[in-house]
């Protein structure tokens, strides 16, 4: 009868075995079966209330595909704070597209969200140490003096695969200084609003919304057949951004809506849904 000693150096010489091939397996699988992974190095600044701010995402890709076909990149940051103004790429950036495409979505004064995709990607090597530049995203400060914007990577997509996002340096912050400088520009807008669609009546929707001067501005809501549901008392503000608060009737039937900002540069409308 043979003894547990015996039976313990078998199943050790099996398991080292076994270790054996798997890390020989690992160590020869081709790249583009590991997931890529994206270590962002981004860095806090300062700004001028009324300004624009630069913000380069700078980042190293390692274990990429050989080629990158298409690029899904979302960026979270504080829209009371700043907004989105451009997204840039070209020149030295590993996105090549010059102005990428991008989608920016209000989701709370604390919460907004930009997307940007582009098909046109610089080469990359696929166990690339240095840090380069995925892109640069100008921003314009819009709160008052001691406001914090932050600013924060959520996803990288590299040809559809989700690329792992590495270290610590994933998030930055603007901090705003001083009184409004002369290079402030507005225009007359409404952004859209959220949640879209609205499925309660409880709690509302939010527009963001930008004047270009000092002026009395009158809101309206109108169904799909061009009447008016609502109005809200005419105000007059000051140059800069708001947010409009919409709580709407219970009695309201589902359907879509548009919201009207009246100026005196004209109107301006969003359309928007009810949907509960």
């Amino acid at each position: 009868m043979k003894s547990l000693s015996h039976y313990v150096v078998r199943f050790y010489i099996v398991a080292v075995f076994v270790s054996g091939i798997a890390a020989f397996m690992l160590e020869t699988a081709p790249l583009h079966a590991q997931q890529a992974q994206a270590i962002f190095a981004l860095r806090d600044t300062s700004a001028q209330r009324g300004s624009f701010v630069r913000i380069p995402l700078a980042v190293s890709l390692r274990n990429v595909p050989a080629r990158i076909d298409s690029m899904r990149l979302v960026v979270r940051y504080t829209p009371s704070v700043v907004l989105v103004d451009c997204v840039r790429g070209g020149g030295t950036n590993i996105i090549a597209c010059p102005t990428p495409r991008f989608t920016t979505q209000f989701q709370s004064l604390s919460e907004g969200v930009l997307t940007l995709t582009c098909n046109q990607i610089r080469p990359v090597a696929a166990n690339n140490q240095d840090t380069t530049v995925l892109c640069m995203i100008d921003f314009r400060v819009l709160a008052s003096a001691d406001s914090l914007a932050t600013i924060r990577i959520e996803s990288l997509t590299l040809n559809a695969t989700d690329a792992a996002l590495v270290g610590m340096r994933r998030s930055s912050t603007i901090r705003v200084f001083g009184e409004p400088s002369i290079t402030t520009r507005f225009t007359d807008a409404i952004e859209q609003n959220y949640p879209n669609p609205i499925a309660s009546s409880a709690s509302g929707t939010t527009f963001p919304y930008t004047l270009a001067a000092t002026d009395e501005v009158q809101f309206s809501v109108y169904s799909l057949r061009g009447e008016e549901v609502f109005r809200f008392p005419a105000m007059r503000q000051t140059q800069g951004r708001y947010f409009l608060r919409y709580v709407p009737e219970p009695s309201l039937p589902n359907g879509l809506y548009s919201l009207r900002m009246l100026t005196r540069n004209g109107a301006f409308r969003q359309s928007f849904m009810m949907l509960r």
